[in-house]
């Protein structure tokens, strides 16, 4: 059943509860619904430029955004605000996501650069990775976290 359609960039993610779904969008904001009341829940400002993608961080109430502004917030669902920021990329970033232990974060870019930050210890980058000159689509950790899948515009994995 459609019932938001709006200017979705391709970025979800479901809560592990199950009944909240994230969007990222290329109004510069990112929502959560309720897929129970079939609701917006909340919106999340601050994005200066499309966000192209969303992630939750396993087993949380934080959601981490990532934007075409070349930055990554963290936010936390319940209150709406920006909690935290990752500064580091150059160009704008398609895509992020968390391993599933939560503790480490990988983002990429438009000019083919992968960053790993490590959540906890304050958001620091722990890793940078350049498959230039293509740009990097998607970021993925197998469940052990110790590896990460990366898809280019070239058509690699």
């Amino acid at each position: 059943k459609q019932w938001y359609q709006r200017r979705v960039r391709g970025g979800v993610a479901w809560h592990h509860s199950g009944h909240l779904v994230a969007s990222a969008s290329m109004d510069n904001t990112s929502k959560l619904f309720d897929m129970n009341s079939q609701r917006c829940r909340s919106t999340f400002r601050g994005h200066t430029d499309s966000v192209n993608s969303v992630s939750f961080l396993p087993y949380s109430n934080v959601i981490a955004t990532c934007s075409a502004d070349k930055t990554i917030c963290l936010w936390d669902i319940r209150t709406g605000l920006s909690v935290q920021s990752f500064l580091g990329h150059v160009n704008a970033i398609n895509a992020v996501t968390f391993d599933t232990f939560g503790g480490l974060l990988a983002s990429c870019d438009a000019y083919g650069v992968v960053k790993i930050w490590d959540v906890r210890g304050g958001g620091t980058e722990v890793g940078s990775y350049d498959f230039e000159p293509h740009p990097v689509n998607s970021v993925s950790f197998d469940a052990s976290g110790a590896c990460l899948a990366v898809s280019s515009n070239d058509g690699t994995v």
